[in-house]
């Protein structure tokens, strides 16, 4: 039961979800193929169409404001989802007034598109889950094999670049870990490759009914995740399994998720001084948490340190990718990574704000994954996944990770 019947233009949920979901699976397909999919159109000059279905979402992000009422496309946005929309334009106002460049302020709308789609997208009915389902299953698969044929064999793609109205855009980035390959397959990154086969092959456990094939899953899974070597996301994967494994024991469940969020708010906030390492004096050691000292040592350290405005941050498309390309000479650099979503809030809101609002949100998503719809449950349990794994990456700017957590903010509150 919607705790909050009002909307915006009408009562009741009238939206016509019918064409939501293509639109979000237009928007992962294009991100989840990322890849081949710049290197082929940049071969032709057309890379600029892949921006085509952010456009999209951000033009119906606005017609409940300018009013378009088109029988196939109309529907009314929950008061619950303005309030989200009021928040970012006070941090638009914040970043004006912090002087943030109007560019990187503009690319930070761009950046949000899927969590403004994960805002305003409905409750899936029977049928259309049976059709999100078949294709969560088909880019799961896909993304599976591409990883695999990535980690033995080198796609064309892999490491291209592209000059971009003056930047450099990497097409697909081609790394190593102590000589250890990162596997994208078919997406642009390896972080980007594990979002994908973890958050799609955790809903179709959730899917899937029978044993076999829920073990073939859980073993493709991990593995596959374990090869692109984003330890976050498989130590994310392994906490969100044993949340389902233990739900039997309710307080064992709840112990297990505030022990996981509450890490991921201290170990950013606990080494201002950058003086905590874990000691490394082993090969496996050195591979398994040399990233993670660098975090521990620098990336954290710098960032906590740049964060000029504490108490009211540094507003709308003052830290991260924005800031990066588009916020000018004069802007701090380590505000560019932040490499922590928790971080990230603190940096993009102010260390209280940003602190409470990813603590809401890690709240949301275990109250989602306790409900008996289906749905939402499994809603619930990938941004359990997407949070997690977000204590060593900005998540909110991937587009699997925007679009969880935009449904996270918009049906964790007032879902029952």
């Amino acid at each position: 039961m919607n705790a909050l019947s009002e909307y915006s233009g009408a009562s009741g949920d009238t939206r016509k979800s019918s064409w939501f979901f293509p639109l979000a699976g237009l928007l992962l397909c294009v991100d989840a193929f990322g890849g081949p999919l710049r290197y082929y159109f940049a071969m032709y000059h057309m890379e600029m169409l892949l921006y085509l279905p952010k456009v999209l979402v951000l033009a119906v992000a606005l017609f409940p404001f300018i009013g378009i009422r088109i029988e196939s496309l109309s529907f009314s946005v929950p008061h619950s989802v303005l309030w989200v929309y009021y928040i970012l334009l006070v941090s638009v106002a914040v970043a004006i007034y912090n002087s943030v460049a109007l560019p990187a302020i503009a690319f930070m709308v761009v950046i949000l598109a899927p969590f403004i789609l994960g805002l305003i997208i409905p409750r899936p009915t029977r049928q259309e889950l049976g059709w999100i389902m078949l294709a969560v299953a088909v880019i799961w698969t896909i993304t599976i094999a591409g990883i695999w044929a990535d980690y033995f064999m080198d796609f064309p793609w892999n490491g291209a670049q592209l000059e971009l109205y003056g930047k450099t855009v990497e097409l697909s980035r081609s790394w190593r870990t102590f000589g250890v390959d990162r596997p994208a397959g078919f997406t642009r990154l390896s972080v980007a490759a594990a979002f994908y086969a973890g958050t799609l092959g955790i809903m179709l456990l959730m899917h899937c009914r029978r044993l076999p094939l829920r073990l073939l899953i859980i073993a493709l899974t991990l593995a596959t995740v374990f090869i692109t070597t984003t330890k976050s996301a498989l130590g994310a994967l392994i906490v969100v399994m044993l949340f389902m494994l233990f739900k039997p024991v309710p307080a064992l469940r709840t112990g297990i998720m505030v022990a996981a969020f509450t890490l991921a708010v201290y170990l950013p906030l606990s080494v201002p001084n950058g003086g905590l390492q874990i000691p490394l004096d082993r090969e496996i050691s050195d591979q398994l948490f040399t990233s993670f000292n660098v975090r521990l040592a620098g990336t954290w350290p710098d960032f906590y340190a740049s964060v000029s405005h504490p108490i009211i941050g540094e507003g709308f498309g003052g830290i991260g990718t924005a800031n990066k390309f588009h916020g000018g000479a004069f802007v701090n650099q380590y505000l560019d990574v932040a490499d922590s979503f928790p971080l990230y809030l603190m940096g993009w809101f102010g260390f209280a704000a940003g602190t409470a609002i990813f603590l809401a949100l890690a709240y949301f998503s275990v109250r989602l994954a306790s409900l008996s719809d289906h749905w939402l449950r499994m809603t619930g349990i990938a941004g359990m996944f997407i949070l997690i794994a977000g204590i060593t990456m900005d998540v909110i700017e991937s587009v699997a990770g925007g679009l969880v957590i935009g449904i996270l903010a918009s049906k964790g509150p007032y879902e029952d």
